[in-house]
């Protein structure tokens, strides 16, 4: 982009146009007031057909669904409570695996 001495430049691959910014206030700027043209996905039919009809958060296209799909995994997958609650079986599950670890290392085996 310094060879064209450009600060913002558009590809085309396939049916995408790819935008390319390199100054980070143009940016900032850009994502600031046009992230909700740009933050969707696109809408194809191996991505609907993955996720049964876009049930999944991965691939579903930024909308009302996928914010309420949003809301949920944060108040209920990526929460303080929850993060607590699973605490107990994350430990479990650390020893379980040093615990397989040390016992092939000992015997001389691999895993």
């Amino acid at each position: 982009m310094s060879e064209l001495n450009n600060e913002i430049a558009c590809t085309r691959l396939g049916n995408i146009h790819v935008i390319s910014i390199s100054s980070p206030e143009i940016a900032c700027e850009f994502l600031k007031k046009q992230d909700f043209v740009f933050a969707s996905r696109p809408i194809t039919w191996s991505s609907e057909y993955v996720t049964c009809g876009y049930l999944s958060a991965t691939l579903t296209p930024y909308g009302e669904q996928w914010m309420k799909m949003k809301k949920i995994i944060n108040s209920e997958l990526i929460s303080p409570v929850r993060h607590k609650w699973l605490q107990g079986k994350k430990v479990e599950e650390a020893d379980n695996l040093v615990r397989l670890f040390t016992t092939n290392a000992s015997e001389g085996g691999g895993i």
